[in-house]
């Protein structure tokens, strides 16, 4: 964002396009500074929608004036093709968006429906204040660019159930709320994989993260905490399977470990297996 002395400064070249501009045969001539504005004669066009159409201007070219930090992708404005825009070129351009001059007079500022709007004359501005295709100020933060998948990546749609304990030296109701808690993810996943890197995301949108051996085998851990009265417990889950078939069949390692006041438990493990089907277009062959 520009200073205020930077922005009054902009305004010798604003200035130059409010006081020339909007000669239409419809609005007679429209004459605007920095802190006001006064029409002389009219065409067919009555006095309010003049004032109308002049005030959306000093909006379009004062905005431009304070925000000239814009990035231009292209050079909108240049009408000529020398590269730079001028304020002939800016004043054509407001004449061609209030339609006293047609679009195909400076294809450059035409939005790709025939048309000149507001932020393509935001951009000549801009260009013209900056000169085309201008860095943002030094100092402000470059929006960093959104990651897009690279090529390698794969992604698949897997449901999940028929959860057991296969083995187990814990009591019944942790073994019951341990098989709860995993159910409570599903059953719906997606897996993306990209190299070794996998994400897993469950049905609420948890994503869980881990790796991926080069046979396909799909390693991720996770944590489970809970309490049962005056006993608190943890389970560190380590679990794995195949995803490179289908149906496949994960293993969950979990070791639980109790704080708190325990009388009746004491730390245990499990094992624990569930089916895992994929569910995409890519499993129609399994």
């Amino acid at each position: 964002m520009t200073s205020a002395a930077d922005a009054s400064g902009n305004w010798g070249t604003l200035g130059h396009i409010g006081k020339a501009v909007l000669r239409s045969r419809r609005c007679g001539s429209l004459i605007a500074t920095r802190r006001s504005y006064r029409m002389v004669g009219f065409g067919a066009v009555r006095r309010s929608e003049c004032r109308g159409r002049l005030a959306r201007l000093l909006l379009i070219v004062g905005f431009a004036a304070v925000t000239d930090h814009a990035v231009a992708q292209t050079c909108p404005g240049d009408c000529n093709g020398d590269g730079t825009v001028q304020i002939n070129e800016l004043i054509l351009g407001v004449n061609i968006a209030l339609d006293a001059v047609a679009v195909s007079e400076c294809p450059g500022l035409d939005n790709g429906q025939g048309t000149v709007t507001v932020d393509r004359l935001i951009l000549a501005v801009n260009d013209a204040l900056s000169g085309c295709g201008f860095s943002p100020t030094p100092g402000e933060e470059t929006p960093t660019p959104t990651a897009t998948p690279t090529s390698g990546e794969s992604v698949s749609m897997w449901t999940v159930d028929n959860y057991d304990v296969q083995s187990s030296d814990c009591a019944g109701v942790i073994e019951d709320a341990v098989v709860r808690a995993l159910e409570a993810r599903g059953p719906d996943f997606t897996v993306r994989q990209s190299g070794s890197d996998v994400e897993i995301e469950d049905s609420d949108g948890n994503v869980l993260h881990g790796t991926a051996d080069p046979d396909g085998t799909v390693h991720v851990g996770q944590r489970i905490s809970d309490s049962i009265a005056t006993c608190d417990y943890h389970v560190d889950v380590d679990a794995s399977a195949n995803l490179s078939d289908s149906p496949t069949t994960a293993t969950y390692d979990g070791a639980v470990n109790f704080s708190g006041f325990c009388l009746a438990f004491s730390d245990c493990s499990m094992q624990i297996t569930s089916r895992w089907r994929r569910v995409d277009a890519a499993a129609a062959s399994n």
